[in-house]
């Protein structure tokens, strides 16, 4: 038996030597030319393009069957110039006896300086195409479908390496008038094999034309397939990339990813964990110039569900770090995400700067706003949203809010954040905020009340004015539209109501506005000037606005010495105001007004308040109020006459007491 196996061997060594030898025979006398050219009409039969082949064809059968192939130009289709495609080298080696034993063993595959030209012309007409007509099928016009492979470990794989050096990929778009480029690209990988670990890495530069950006990217880590558990696993993956951009607010952005990634082929489901990544950003319109954000999480992605969830999740700014949990789904259109976001302190300040005003060019600006925001909203009108989010200290300029929390719901394109709370100036706010995006701009609706607040400390803060003090109580049902600071305050409608008690009116002093007019009509030199301050103990009124026209009737306000009336109009997008102020002096002390005023008790003082926001005129016309006191006085005085003219002429002196105008 064992002479049997001996001689069975013995005939198989010269049968593969026969084999062999015939295989080395065909090497030696296959016409290379007319290879090439079988090739290139091949491709010129299916594609109706051309295949030049300039360089050498190289073909050898044992102990590998190798294929290289040099130069190797692929034209384009009818219409566009140069080359669709072309490559310098190209390299593949087959081990021909671990076939036998369904092995599949190569050589390092090598593909040197390729290059891809894509074209779109104005027209719309593309340079692939005829290509992709090619791949129909001719009878039914429909694409051939693919042959399934064979059944998981039918063959097993072993690949020396991969290297792909020097490839480019350009794309010209003359319809929208942009380009992209993507150079340099570098792919190495070695000794692929199935079960196995496969390290790799992947640079290359990427260039925009329009916005204007110029990119460097590097990928490396460490792969491992295995087909019969449908697995993919990369781990130790990393990605560096630089970014540099002309004409944009950023400048450069640093991007920087880690992970470990596991992909379940069979299942389709995705974890990365963990996922760490770090960006920073320069420019001149960041605050500091530089900006530095985080995301670090453990992410799990099912494709077939299309549900992503990053749990546990912490995003890290300038101003602050947020943490919590966020998932995203997408069913057909609609996308939905749910999280739980809280951070103990946001600084805006150190993230969004301040955006210069120009006047250069300021109606395109706002168009361009207008169609930005309507642009935006369509993506929004699918989104569905339901979380809540906390922030313990929120800093905005020198304005500061604390304990905030909101519950944060959209569907159907209406966002409602209800109920929003937070401590703002040792007051209480309550509100509510509705946002329909359904329109080409968003229209807003918001019911806000803020109870027990100091409204000085508040404005000095949110708006840097310096005008009133006291704890107001304030509420509002407002509507307007936000496409741009002019539409909102065009759009600008509802109700206001406040009430603001033991306060002052900051930068006058009605009593002493009063004394010094007073004096100046009297041919008297003007008292020296008192703290510009009216104290007061309550001020209240209402407000309707109607297309940002701020009605008011019925302001009032009470001091131990005043007592004041208002009424008139506030134009918001003018930024002008026409409003009346009465003043009543109920009593005479010295320390807002002094005993020159105890004539003025009781008598109606009008106030004119005219001109802009920023620098309005304020109108006292003492004059005709103590004319009109006077003539008052000459008309009682006749009364009295005419009543009793004997008892008047008896003592005329005393019927003149009260008759005076200093």
């Amino acid at each position: 038996m064992k002479r049997v196996f001996k001689i069975i061997g013995i005939i198989s060594l010269v049968l593969v030597l026969l084999v062999c030898g015939v295989i080395d025979y065909l090497s030696t006398t296959i016409d290379i030319d007319q290879i090439k050219q079988q090739i290139s009409n091949t491709v010129k039969e299916r594609t109706g393009r051309e295949l030049l082949i300039k360089g050498e064809l190289d073909l050898s059968f044992f102990p590998w069957i190798k294929v290289e192939i040099g130069e190797t130009h692929f034209g384009n289709a009818v219409g566009f110039d140069g080359d669709f495609a072309s490559f310098s080298r190209a390299q593949a080696s087959l081990k021909l006896m671990p076939l036998f034993s369904k092995q599949v063993e190569m050589n390092t595959l090598v593909f040197d300086d390729f290059t891809l030209n894509l074209s779109q012309q104005k027209n719309g007409l593309n340079n692939w195409d005829d290509l992709a007509k090619a791949g129909e099928d001719k009878s039914t016009g429909k694409t051939a479908p693919e042959e399934k492979a064979g059944p998981a470990g039918a063959l097993a794989l072993f690949l020396e390496g991969v290297e792909i050096r020097n490839a480019s990929v350009s794309f010209q778009d003359d319809q929208a008038g942009s380009s992209m480029a993507l150079t340099s690209f570098n792919l190495s990988a070695g000794q692929i094999g199935l079960q196995r670990d496969v390290p790799f890495t992947i640079d290359f530069k990427i260039s925009l034309s329009e916005p204007q950006i110029a990119g460097e990217y590097q990928l490396k880590g460490i792969a491992n397939i295995d087909p019969d558990a449908g697995l993919l696993k990369v781990k130790e993956f990393i990605l560096d990339s630089n970014l540099a951009a002309t004409g944009l607010p950023v400048e450069t952005i640093a991007l920087g990813v880690k992970a470990n990634l596991d992909f379940d082929m069979e299942r389709q489901q995705l974890a990365i964990k963990p996922f760490a990544l770090e960006t920073n950003v320069t420019g001149e319109a960041i605050p500091n110039k530089s900006a530095k954000f985080t995301v670090n999480s453990d992410i799990a992605f099912d494709a077939k569900a299309m549900v992503a969830t990053l749990k546990p999740l912490t995003f890290g700014t300038p101003g602050g770090t947020i943490q919590g949990d966020l998932v995203y789904a997408q069913k057909g259109q609609k996308k939905q995400i749910d999280f739980n976001l809280g951070a103990d302190q946001i600084d805006v300040n150190r993230f969004i700067a301040p955006v210069p005003e120009s006047t250069t060019g300021a109606a395109a600006e706002k168009q361009a706003v207008k169609e930005t925001v309507a642009k935006d909203n369509q993506g929004l009108r699918n989104l569905l949203v339901n979380g809540d989010l906390t922030v313990g200290k929120l800093v905005k300029d020198t304005l500061l809010i604390t304990d905030i929390a909101m519950l944060i719901k959209m569907q159907d394109g209406v966002l409602d954040i209800s109920p929003m709370t937070a401590r703002l100036y040792q007051g209480l706010a309550n509100n509510n905020i509705n946002v329909d995006l359904r329109g080409a701009a968003p229209k807003v609706r918001a019911k806000l009340d803020v109870k027990g607040f100091q409204i000085g400390e508040y404005l000095k803060a949110a708006a840097d004015k310096d005008v009133i003090e006291g704890t107001a109580n304030v509420s509002a049902d407002l509507r307007l539209t936000a496409a741009d600071a002019d539409t909102i305050k065009r759009s600008l409608n509802g109700t206001a109501a406040f009430n603001i008690f033991d306060g002052a009116l900051k930068g006058i002093n009605i009593p002493d506005m009063i004394r010094r007019a007073k004096a100046t009509l009297s041919g008297q030199a003007p008292p020296p000037a008192s703290s510009q301050k009216t104290d007061f103990t309550e001020l209240s009124g209402t407000a309707r606005i109607t297309d940002g026209l701020v009605n008011n009737n019925d302001l009032r306000m009470k001091s131990p010495l005043l007592r004041i009336s208002g009424e008139g109009r506030a134009n918001l997008p003018q930024e002008q105001v026409d409003y009346l102020v009465t003043t009543t002096l109920v009593k005479s002390l010295s320390g807002q007004g002094g005993d020159d005023l105890k004539d003025l008790v009781g008598v109606p003082i009008p106030i004119r308040i005219t001109g802009s926001f920023a620098e309005p005129d304020w109108e006292l016309d003492l004059k005709s109020v103590l004319q009109d006191k006077v003539k008052a006085q000459a008309r009682d005085i006749v009364d009295e006459v005419l009543k009793d003219p004997q008892k008047a002429l008896e003592d005329p002196k005393k019927l003149l007491e009260g008759f005076k105008f200093k």
